[in-house]
């Protein structure tokens, strides 16, 4: 019985060192990034964003300067939060594992690629700060359609 838990404490400790040592990994390898490619350059570095696109219909994000993002999804009753970077010509977006994307069925954990020409089209207002306070909190179940605007949500947040 005793070499039961000792097994069990031994594949316990391995299991933590392996994991604490791919964080440490990545750790250094997006810092690496970051050093090459500033978020705080990023126009909408530290901004909350509304999106608007036919496939998703409305979509909240707080970009903010650490490289957390903070995504309020239609029908969602929490707040997605993930990471950002970008690169010369790409932003990145990169969710928990327990995610996925409803419209293209990918699943998150991983980064994902979009061009800044072509992610920036679908944006319909930007202001500067977490103006509507989704790094704590979501307001409400954010509605797909039609497309609103800050100052709407802010009002119907209040009730």
């Amino acid at each position: 019985m005793s070499n039961d838990y000792l097994s069990i404490a031994l594949l316990f400790f391995f299991l933590v060192c392996f994991f604490f040592l791919r964080y440490r990994h990545h750790r250094k390898l997006d810092a690496k990034w970051e050093k090459q490619y500033p978020r705080s350059t990023f126009a909408y570095c530290g901004r909350t964003l509304i999106h608007y696109e036919a496939s998703h219909g409305n979509q909240v994000e707080f970009l903010d300067s650490d490289g957390y993002c903070y995504l309020w999804y239609p029908g969602n009753s929490t707040i997605v939060v993930g990471r950002w970077r970008i690169d010369d010509s790409s932003i990145y977006f990169r969710y928990g594992i327990n995610t996925f994307n409803p419209v293209t069925g990918i699943l998150g954990g991983k980064w994902e690629p979009y061009p800044i020409d072509i992610w920036s089209t679908a944006i319909v207002e930007n202001v500067l700060g977490d103006e509507l306070k989704i790094k704590k909190r979501i307001p409400f179940v954010l509605m797909r359609d039609p497309q609103c605007c800050i100052r709407m949500l802010k009002l119907l947040g209040r009730k």
